[in-house]
C-alpha cells in the first residue's frame, strides 16, 4: 500500500494514531486531562507531534501530497 497509494497511507497511520490518543485519553479518565499532562510533560515533543499530525492529514487530503 505504500508503493501504490502514499498519500492513503500517510492519512490513515494519521487517524490512526489519534484514535489511539483518543482512546487513551479516555482510559486516563477526561480527555482534557490527557492533553493537559501531555503538554506539560513534554511541551516541545506534543507540540511538534500535533503539527505534524495535523499537516500530515491536510497534505494527504487537500495537497494530495505525502511529502
Amino acid at each position: 500500500m505504500i508503493l501504490l497509494v502514499p498519500q492513503k497511507f500517510a492519512l490513515l497511520f494519521s487517524l490512526g494514531s489519534i484514535c489511539m490518543h483518543a482512546a487513551l485519553s479516555y482510559l486516563k479518565s477526561s480527555p482534557l486531562e490527557y492533553m493537559w499532562h501531555l503538554l506539560k510533560e513534554r511541551t516541545w515533543v506534543t507540540s511538534a507531534y500535533i503539527f505534524c499530525l495535523i499537516y500530515t492529514i491536510y497534505a494527504a487530503i487537500v495537497l494530495r501530497s505525502y511529502i
